[in-house]
């Protein structure tokens, strides 16, 4: 007996984005037959999971996040989120800050996974200036 496995929605949410990056992102989504869903500040406290629409997660708190601009991919196979990066690198879109939703992020209040996304950006910044 075959287990079932629902597939994830295929979407990309942003945060922060400004006015510019999010028409043009919308533009590159939509080319690409997938929704851009934006983040809004009382959400924080949502569940990654809980924001790509699935059934899983609670609605709590919305909770402090940094205002940088970042995306959150959902449901995409590696060449199409290839794709996608290339077309968004080519609409001349800035996004520092980019995740994909695993099994094991879905479960985190969207806060936290702001914050791992900004941790490792610093990270991998000071690496590159110790260089």
């Amino acid at each position: 007996m075959k287990a079932h496995i629902a597939a994830l929605p295929r979407l990309v949410l942003g945060w922060a984005l400004p006015d510019a990056d999010r028409a043009a992102l919308e533009t590159v989504c939509r080319t690409a037959g997938l929704t851009l869903r934006m983040v809004e500040p009382a959400e924080t406290g949502l569940t990654v999971g809980r924001l790509c629409g699935l059934p899983e997660g609670r609605n709590a708190d919305a909770l402090p996040v940094p205002a940088t601009a970042a995306a959150v991919f959902c449901g995409l196979s590696g060449p199409e989120l290839d794709g996608l990066l290339a077309a968004i690198r080519a609409a001349g879109v800035q996004i520092p800050l980019k995740a994909v939703v695993t099994a094991h992020n879905r479960a985190w209040p969207f806060a936290r996974l702001m914050e791992e996304l900004t941790e490792e950006h610093a990270a991998i910044r000071a690496a590159q200036e110790d260089k």
